[in-house]
């Protein structure tokens, strides 16, 4: 249990303090705070569940497995060695990441930014685990990214059926989501070391 909570504050402390200096330092108290920021949690306890997923590597990682750059376990020819239950997976669990961030963020609201946000995160997840012995798969990232479009879609399809009924969205900053999306795989990069609870 105690390992569960530590891996979920490296996530939300970050995170937490970045509301914190957009909320009370700079002032911004955006109309339906509260129902934004229960919207915001749910969204970074799914960006937990995929890290925890995936496996990142740390910085505390580095020099552990051998060289940190290993052929090996790196496939950069798409489909070449995937079965279709893992694509499907990897996409399934990028359908939140697509419907949540336009459900949250007005910015969001283009299929360009969503795919965009989406591939960036999947691609710094491959990265750091090129820091312990997880594989890292060029079709890992495409089917996150066609996940992420898939989920684009239903959001498209919720939207147009609750257009009326729901909530404008609304946003502490223009740059809230690629704040915490980049603190989460920060926060998890430098600070989740398993070591310090042994």
């Amino acid at each position: 249990m105690r390992f569960f909570i530590y891996s979920l504050l490296c996530i939300f402390v970050p995170c937490l303090c970045c509301q914190f200096i957009l909320c009370v330092i700079k002032k911004r108290r955006p109309p339906h705070l509260a129902l934004h920021l229960i919207w915001t949690y749910i969204f970074l306890f799914y960006l937990f569940m995929v890290l925890e997923v995936t496996g990142i590597g740390t910085i505390w990682d580095i020099g552990k497995f051998g060289d940190i750059i290993r052929p090996e376990e790196i496939n950069m020819i798409p489909f070449s060695d995937t079965s279709f239950i893992t694509c499907f997976l990897n996409a399934f669990m990028f359908m939140p990441f697509g419907f949540l961030l336009p459900l949250i963020w007005k910015n969001y609201h283009t299929l360009t930014n969503v795919v965009l946000a989406a591939s960036t995160y999947s691609l710094a997840i491959e990265l750091c685990q090129l820091f312990n012995r997880r594989r890292t798969d060029i079709d890992d990232l495409l089917m996150n990214t066609l996940g992420a479009a898939v989920g684009f879609f239903c959001w498209r399809l919720f939207d147009l059926c609750f257009k009326k009924r729901r909530k404008k969205a609304v946003s502490l900053s223009r740059w809230e989501a690629a704040f915490y999306l980049s603190l989460s795989i920060g926060g998890q990069f430098f600070f989740l070391n398993w070591y310090w609870l042994l």
